[in-house]
């Protein structure tokens, strides 16, 4: 093939300059390796397909780190959440041997159009009526200083605890010349 100056006017040169430009300008579909994660899922299956998910995250991280440990990634590598919430019983920790490269990241996001919460709370039983619409849960760990927690969710909506004062705080008009220890 051969360019003739005088087929600018051609609508064939139009069409094909058309179509190379389109082709530059959308971006190319990089191949990718995928995982997925369901709160259907389970840790004993594969976790590649939709049909085949995690339950949880860390089973994801797990495979991910695999895949590296056989040799330096190729493609980039996404981990899918499907819409649900994801129970975590400890901080889910990030090292080195979790990082991706510039041409291969390692991304993990919802699925398209679905919501993941990944999730340190945990449920409160025991709920007894106290007064009124005041109600108390007597939380032994609590107690004993091997747990504490901020918040407080009923029915997914964010709840205040029970404080002293209801507003402000307490302000300590003087003090005694006596000495206190500090417990450990």
């Amino acid at each position: 093939m051969y360019f003739d100056p005088n087929m600018r006017s051609n609508s064939k040169f139009a069409l094909i300059t058309a179509a190379l430009l389109l082709m530059l300008a959308s971006p190319v579909a990089r191949a990718e390796i995928r995982f997925y994660v369901a709160p259907s899922g389970s840790d004993a299956q594969n976790g590649t397909s939709p049909a085949q998910p995690f339950l949880t995250v860390q089973r994801a991280q797990q495979a991910v780190r695999e895949l590296k440990q056989r040799g330096p990634l190729t493609e980039p590598v996404t981990v899918y959440l499907s819409e649900g919430v994801y129970p975590i019983s400890e901080a889910l920790k990030f090292t080195p041997e979790d990082s991706g490269t510039e041409t291969c990241p390692i991304t993990y996001k919802a699925a398209q159009g679905e919501k993941a919460l990944l999730s340190g709370g945990r449920k409160v039983t025991g709920w007894k009526r106290y007064k009124g619409n005041i109600w108390v849960a007597t939380l032994p760990e609590v107690q004993a200083g091997e747990w504490w927690f901020r918040q407080l969710y009923v029915n997914g909506n964010l709840r205040g605890r029970a404080r002293t004062p209801h507003q402000g705080v307490f302000v300590v008009k003087a003090t005694t010349e006596t000495t206190t220890t500090h417990r450990p």
